[in-house]
């Protein structure tokens, strides 16, 4: 073999590191050059020379080793750490447990993921790890805010032995060398997650939906159908379950993965906001059933009655009053002549003691009803303010004049009646009648015989017929079995707990009583909530209501049954949805109640983690509206401000300052699967209907532009704040919405997902959110 092939397949061999292949064929090259030479010295030169350059070279060559094995030993040590961080609330045989698995897993590449290793052998050969864990005077993992792991390695080097023979190196250990590296990681205190989830009808939808404005919705699952498990129960043995299910289980597995992470006891505070166009808020604002009695929802400040966004008692027109105050109720018997076509009546018999002008006159066909008594001219005759209509005199005929009803003077809110009204009377009844200003109400009850009224009578008059109606109360009963939602609840022409939002500074205040919310307020579904904010109930009034906005298409009458319709798994098939105004109702399109923070890691029978997997069971699609997805966002937002509208727990949520010096992260999860959208045809919203201009446009064809603007403005406005945004597009029209990826905080905080990987879309926020930074 010529000699030149032979000096560099031995150096092949001895330097099998590509690294320094360079430098060292450089060097080869040079000595191959002398060694050619037939000079007197060349020799001697070669041979001198040579020792030097191929120690060089092999120290080159362990030097390469050793940086391999501290590079792969780093980066199994900074995975490791990274998990054993996270799990923190585990024991500490479990962490050590953990610690070994996720360090060997990544070192040793032979090893199967989830082997329990304690050492290996790794594609450089020759080293030996030798320890792993907790590095000296580091806090406990369990318990440190910052915690530093070490791993150290040794390794046999080939050629730096040979220094201990050269003169003066003799004294130098130089194997095996030891590698140590060391990963430190700084854990968060805690955080507090809102996670804002759409509710709307394309969420029955399954995975076949795979084109725009959710058409098709996909086939019907047959596998689910509603009357075997439609509610989701059979999700695992479905083939293409809806959108919903896919949810509610991605949804509940991303809490368990951060409840599981949680860095301690009362560490991870979380919120759930269902949303359609609207939110729930009932029972989060503390609202008792059957009453009036809630926080932050607007109400009359005399009669304590729910107002809408228009300043008006919110009361069902549909419905049979409560109690009547009727002029027949106290009516006296006579008789007397009727003359033919004239207003005199005479002969009146017993007598006219007791007639007073004012009362009214029934029970004879020959006198026109409602007529009444305009004079008492003697004891046998009165005048009436209607002729008879017989054509020749009557006599003895019978007649009833009536005494009872109510009296109101102009100017005066005392109401009094001759006879005790058919029911008993409450503060807050809505009051209608003659003379009686629209939306008036009790203020009082005086005794069985007197009210006093909000407003003033606007007229003079007695013996009136007056009607009351119950104000309608907030009623828990509609949300009890949600999804479900059994027809004694879903039917309630009661409020259900859904909001319009207070009035912006871009509303039409040319509708009339429209109540500005002020200066300071302006916009606030774009911006952080003020103190004492307060929200309209959301409450559809029908359209045979004669107080009924226009255009209105919401048909339901409290007195028809059947008429208000409501939304469950019993009625619906997975992939198919429902016409969006075939459901009518005063709380259609108001999705399950959303829940403020609460302590996941509170493990406890109805502690918040039971209380945070139960409002996200209990969500179903609701059909109407559209999708108004800023709307939601707010909602998240005000979970996490600390001058939100909720009731505060364990003091959550913070203080910004509060937060930012403790290290505590406010973050917002934001799930679609469509884009802003305002349905035309006399829709009620969230933020009421579009006749008010909240959005700055009566134009549908210019509301869906008009939202996305305000989405935008939101986004950002939460991001100055502070407000980690993570948000997800599931579907065509979710993944196609580029501003969920502009309202993302990174770019790499936006992710597209169908049915079938929404869970991996959750799963991946989940570890990031909790994949805690390496700090060394």
């Amino acid at each position: 073999m010529p000699m030149r092939r032979a000096f560099h397949l031995f150096a092949s061999h001895l330097f099998a590191g590509h690294l320094f292949m360079g430098p060292v064929n450089a060097m080869l090259g040079t000595l191959w050059a002398i060694m050619r030479r037939r000079d007197g010295n060349v020799a001697l030169l070669f041979g001198l020379a040579a020792v030097p350059v191929i120690v060089a070279a092999g120290i080159a060559m362990d030097v390469t080793r050793i940086y391999m094995v501290k590079t792969r030993l780093g980066a199994a040590l900074d995975a490791a750490a990274l998990d054993v961080g996270s799990q923190s609330n585990q024991t500490s045989s479990a962490l050590t447990t953990a610690l070994n698995n996720y360090f060997y897993n990544n070192y040793c590449r032979s090893v199967a993921g989830g082997t329990t290793v304690t050492s290996c052998n790794s594609t450089v050969a020759g080293e030996t790890v030798t320890s792993l864990g907790v590095a000296p005077n580091s806090p406990d993992p369990i318990t440190g805010a910052t915690v530093t792991f070490q791993a150290t390695a040794q390794l046999n080097t080939i050629f730096m032995p040979i220094l201990s023979v050269l003169p003066g190196f003799s004294s130098y250990q130089v194997n095996p060398v030891n590698v140590t590296v060391t990963s430190q990681i700084t854990k968060f205190p805690g955080m507090e997650v809102a996670v804002v989830l759409d509710n709307t009808g394309s969420m029955l939808c399954n995975g076949a939906a795979t084109g725009p404005l959710y058409s098709p919705c996909g086939s019907v699952d047959s596998t689910n159908p509603p009357s075997s498990g439609g509610n989701c129960a059979n999700i695992a043995t479905s083939t293409n379950p809806s959108r919903i299910c896919t949810l509610i289980k991605a949804a509940q597995d991303f809490v368990q993965t951060l409840q599981i992470a949680a860095p301690g006891p009362k560490s991870l505070y979380m919120s759930i906001v269902p949303y359609v166009t609207t939110v729930n808020v009932g029972q989060a604002f503390n609202c008792t059933t059957n009453s009036t009695n809630c926080t932050n929802i607007t109400q009359d400040s005399c009669s304590g009655d729910f107002t809408d966004d228009r300043g008006n008692v919110i009361y069902d027109g549909t419905a049979s009053p409560a109690a009547t105050s009727s002029a027949t109720d106290k009516q006296t018997s006579l008789k007397g002549t009727l003359g033919a076509k004239t207003t005199t009546i005479t002969s009146v018999s017993p007598n006219t003691s007791g007639l007073l002008t004012g009362m009214t006159l029934s029970g004879n066909s020959n006198i026109p009803s409602g007529a009444y008594i305009t004079a008492v001219n003697s004891t046998t005759q009165i005048t009436i303010s209607t002729k008879t209509t017989n054509s020749s005199t009557l006599t003895s005929q019978s007649f009833k004049v009536n005494e009872g009803g109510a009296s109101t003077t102009s100017g005066s809110t005392t109401v009094t009646f001759t006879s005790n009204p058919s029911s008993t009377l409450a503060a807050g009844m809505v009051v209608t009648g003659n003379g009686i200003p629209a939306y008036d109400a009790i203020q009082t009850v005086n005794s069985t015989t007197s009210i006093t009224l909000c407003k003033a009578a606007t007229a003079t008059a007695s013996y009136q017929n007056f009607s009351f109606y119950n104000p309608v109360n907030y009623d828990a009963a509609y949300n009890n079995a949600a999804p479900a939602m059994t027809s004694s609840g879903a039917v309630t022409a009661g409020w259900g707990g859904c909001v319009v939002e207070p009035t912006s500074s871009d509303e039409n205040t040319g509708v009339s009583g429209v109540i500005p919310y002020g200066s300071s307020g302006a916009d606030p579904d774009t911006k952080a909530p003020i103190a004492g904010m307060q929200w309209y109930p959301l409450w559809w009034l029908s359209s045979s209501d004669p107080n009924s906005f226009s255009g209105n298409v919401n048909s339901w009458s409290s007195q028809t049954s059947g008429s208000i319709k409501y939304q469950s798994y019993a009625g619906e098939a997975q992939g198919s949805v429902g016409s969006y105004d075939s459901l009518p109702g005063p709380n259609q399109g108001c999705p399950a109640p959303m829940l403020s923070l609460q302590d996941i890691t509170d493990q406890s029978s109805g502690g918040g983690l039971a209380q945070v997997n139960q409002a996200i069971n209990n969500m179903w699609p609701r059909d109407a509206d559209g999708t108004q997805v800023h709307i939601g966002m707010a909602w998240g937002w005000r979970t996490l401000d600390p001058n939100g509208p909720f009731t505060a727990n364990n003091g959550h949520p913070l203080t910004y300052s509060t937060a930012t010096n403790t290290g505590w992260k406010k973050i917002v999860v934001l799930m679609t699967d469509g884009t802003e959208e305002w349905v035309t045809g006399g829709e009620y919203t969230g933020l009421g209907p579009i006749t008010d201009g909240k959005i700055n446009t009566t134009n549908y064809n210019n509301a869906p532009a008009n939202l996305a603007t305000r989405l935008a403005t939101l986004c950002t406005n939460m991001n100055n704040a502070g407000i980690i945004v993570y948000t997800i597009g599931l579907g065509y029209d979710g993944q196609n919405n580029s501003q969920l990826q502009n309202c993302a905080s990174n770019p790499n905080y936006y992710y597209k997902a169908t049915p079938a990987t929404i869970d991996t879309a959750f799963q991946s926020i989940a570890a990031s959110i909790i994949h805690l930074r390496l700090s060394q």
